[in-house]
């Protein structure tokens, strides 16, 4: 009984596990399946890269081999051009070695020239010395018969001159008597004129001193009358312009009393109306300066999505831009990386300070080689632009400074602009190169940039104003690269808030301004009222100003009536002194009149005694002058006539002399002229074979010409050849280069397919079928039939799926 419990017991137990082992059956079946699909998708891809691999070997090979084959020719041309630079060297040296000979040919001919044209200028001016001194040796001895001539002829006229001078010794002696006899009659005949004469100068003497004395009196009375009448007149002028200038200043007050009164009655029209736009106004800029304030608090949320945003577009969009990235997808220019600004990233609070200091160095474009940039300037020159490169290759020598420079911001160094850029580790140097050691706050050995975008030079110079250059820095990447999808939908809902606030501020900041404008026009008038108090109170002033002028005016005129009144002349007074004045007049005209008649008597007897004196004595002074003079001069030329006896032999040997010199030099003249002249020969020898000697250099170096242009022509074809295959010699070592790449690249996916086939796992259902219901069991068995069949049919890569026990289907199944 108690076996029966445990069979039903186990029966009930089995009957149990049934369900489960078929639900883990079918979870292991399925799970053969997905293996089966996975190995026959790595499977389908390792063959597809294992086929593609070997296709790109067979490719590889063949490039391989025009690569040799390009390189072998590249060689070859590039020795038939070292033949060919080594030949064109030698004919260039001897080229050279030429035209040196026929410099130096040149130049002797041309010394040679020069000395025979010194030689024939020598000549002419020997000649024209030879005639001039012909001439002289003619003139020389002209002076020396002259010179023998001249002592006889000297005695000759030292005779006639002796006979002379007794003669005019005779006339002196003749005039000196007659002079002396006739004085005394002179002195006789003119003696009661004399005296008649010296009566009358003494009365002249006090005829001469009434004059002067009655010239002083009329002098001195005119003065006194014309004094009185001046001092009278003067008083009276300025007396009628002080009445003139107080009439002025009281038409003047009149009319500064009238505009005061019209401005005061204009002043009380607009004194609330001021108050209460004034304090409108107030209020207006108190909201306006907080509408400004929450502005500015908005806008560093709106600089990235605004400014950079547009300036991005903006560059994004330009022409060279779009030249470059088409030239990259076209497989042009390998090495372009793109502008520099673009690469890197700064806050949006320094974007200021470097877009307007180094906006130029950002703008460039940033390039791996000077290959890169050749590509790019031609791609330029294609589209008719410019713009600047920067060769990353070039500037890997900065990395020593910009280590320096990252260990001194560690140390808590002086803030860099270079330290503040985000980029990617490798385009650091570029970088440095754009800002190199700027900072952002003084230091004196270093320029420095402002955050408003100034600079301050090392030398202290001022940099900056006028409008500030933003937007050349990528700022935007910053907000990428640190934001999650969740914190770009808060940032953008912040920033479309922000907008909308914005939008909604400056809509009552305009309103704001408009009413702020409108009460400014408004109270135009009241400007006007304070404009107009201004004026009142200076009339006011000018009109208390006036006033006193007219007080002070009034006195002066009394104080100046009361002074005309005392000098107001007195006619009575005034008669008698021109009476006095016309009888000094008279007195001094009758003293004149007698002087004249004085003076005219005077020369009458002055005019008399000449008359005798010219009739008696003048004759005889005159004849005794000419003789004294005829005298004289008869001596001197007897003197210079001894003077030329006595030194006649001294003279006439001195100019044998001078004739001897000058026939010597003539002599030196005509040899050193005949040795001139026998120096032609020998110059038209030399000539002639220096010429022949410069015509055969010249045809030499003609032909080595010939033979160079050639070699140079011949040359030029190998250059161009050279530059075709070492471009296609780039150009398969490229396409090489990428094919051991993707040919490593495909063998390291088999690898992988292979690998991942490995791992795959299948699970055998053969144990779990014992004890399953008959057509549990012929279900299973179909069913891994049928997967073994389909998909477990091949065994690679050390993966084999194959079972123990294969069962057949059966045939009634289903």
């Amino acid at each position: 009984m108690v076996n029966y419990y445990r069979v039903e017991t186990a029966r009930t137990a089995k009957d149990g596990l049934v369900e489960p082992v078929k639900k883990t059956i079918n979870y292991l079946t399925m799970q053969n399946k997905l293996s089966a699909i996975n190995c026959k998708q790595y499977l389908f891809q390792k063959y597809k890269a294992q086929d593609e691999a070997d296709s790109t070997k067979e490719k590889q090979l063949q490039v391989e081999e025009d690569l040799q084959t390009v390189t072998t020719k590249l060689d070859g041309v590039i020795e038939q051009l070292s033949e060919k630079r080594a030949a064109i060297e030698d004919m260039t040296g001897k080229a050279a070695e030429k035209q040196a000979q026929i410099h130096n040919k040149a130049n002797e001919l041309e010394l040679l020239t020069q000395k025979d044209k010194k030689r024939q200028n020598d000549l002419i001016r020997v000649d024209n010395e030879l005639k001039r001194l012909m001439a002289e040796v003619k003139k020389e001895k002209e002076k020396l018969e002259e010179a023998t001539k001249a002592p006889m002829e000297a005695r000759a006229k030292m005779e006639q001159l002796d006979i002379q001078l007794n003669e005019y010794k005779d006339e002196l002696t003749t005039a000196q008597e007659m002079f002396d006899e006739n004085f005394p009659k002179y002195n006789k005949k003119t003696e009661a004129d004399r005296a008649k004469k010296a009566k009358l100068e003494e009365e002249y003497s006090d005829i001469a001193a009434k004059l002067a004395d009655a010239q002083a009196k009329v002098k001195l009375a005119d003065s006194s009358l014309r004094n009185m009448m001046e001092d009278y007149e003067k008083k009276k002028k300025q007396l009628s312009d002080l009445e003139e200038s107080l009439k002025g200043n009281k038409e003047k007050l009149e009319k500064d009393r009238l505009a005061l009164s019209e401005i005061r009655a204009s002043i009380a029209l607009h004194t609330e109306e001021t108050r209460k736009s004034r304090v409108e106004m107030d209020e207006i800029n108190e909201r306006s300066t907080a509408i400004k304030t929450r502005l500015n608090e908005l806008a560093p949320i709106l600089v990235v999505t605004e400014k950079q945003q547009e300036a991005q577009a903006k560059r994004n969009s330009s022409k060279i831009t779009d030249c470059f990235e088409k030239a990259v997808k076209k497989g042009l220019m390998r090495g372009y990386i793109g502008r520099l600004g673009d690469l890197g990233s700064i806050d949006p609070v320094y974007d200021r300070a470097i877009s307007n200091n180094f906006g130029g160095p950002l703008d460039m474009y940033l390039v791996e080689d000077g290959r890169t940039a050749a590509e790019g300037i031609e791609l330029l020159k294609q589209i008719n632009s410019r713009a600047y490169f920067l060769s990353l290759d070039r500037q890997q020598k900065s990395w020593g400074q910009i280590e320096k420079l990252e260990k001194e911001a560690k140390m808590g160094g002086p803030s860099r602009l270079f330290n503040l850029i985000r980029c990617d580790e490798k385009y650091k140097p570029a970088f440095f190169y754009a800002v190199k050691y700027t900072c952002l706050r003084r230091v004196a050995e270093r320029p420095i940039v402002t955050m408003d975008g100034n600079q301050i030079t090392g030398k202290g110079a001022f940099i900056g104003g006028g409008h500030a250059k933003e937007g050349k820095m990528g700022t935007a990447k910053v907000v990428r690269r640190i934001s999650t999808a969740a914190e770009d939908a808060a940032h953008a809902q912040k920033v479309e808030q922000a907008r909308t606030e914005k939008q909604a501020l400056d809509t009552e900041l305009s309103t704001n301004l408009a009413r702020y404008h409108e009460l400014e026009r408004q109270l135009f008038s009241a400007a006007e009222r304070s404009k107009s108090e201004s004026s009142a109170r200076e009339i006011e002033r000018q009109i208390k100003s006036t006033e006193e002028r007219i007080r002070v005016q009034e006195a002066q005129r009394t104080e100046r009536v009361r002074e005309m009144d005392k000098a107001r002349v007195d006619e009575k007074e005034l008669k008698v002194k021109q009476e006095e004045l016309d009888r000094l007049t008279k007195e001094r005209d009758d003293a004149t009149t007698a002087s004249n008649e004085f003076k005219t008597k005077i020369k009458e007897i002055d005019n008399d005694m000449a008359k005798i004196y010219n009739k008696l004595v003048k004759p005889h002074e005159m004849t005794l002058t000419s003789a004294r003079e005829s005298i004289e001069k008869a001596e001197l030329d007897r003197a210079k006539q001894q003077a030329i006896i006595n030194g006649g032999d001294r003279n006439i040997e001195k100019q044998r002399k001078r004739v001897s010199d000058v026939a010597k030099d003539a002599d030196q003249k005509r040899t050193k002229g005949s040795t001139l002249k026998n120096e032609e020969d020998t110059f038209m020898k030399n000539k002639t074979e220096k010429e022949n000697e410069l015509r055969e250099f010249e045809a030499a170096l003609k032909s080595i010409d010939r033979k160079l242009k050639a070699a140079r022509e011949g040359t030029s074809e190998l250059d161009m050849e050279e530059v075709r295959l070492e471009k296609e010699k780039k150009l398969l070592a490229e396409t090489l280069r990428e094919m051991r790449a993707k040919t490593k690249v495909l063998l390291r996916a088999v690898e992988e397919y292979s690998a991942k086939a490995a791992d795959l796992t299948l699970h055998n259902l053969s144990d779990l079928l014992a004890g399953i219901p008959p057509e549990d069991v012929r279900f299973r068995q179909h069913i891994d039939w049928h997967w073994r069949k389909n998909y477990c049919t091949r065994s690679d890569a050390g993966s084999t799926y194959e079972s123990e026990s294969v069962v057949k289907p059966d045939k009634n199944f289903m």
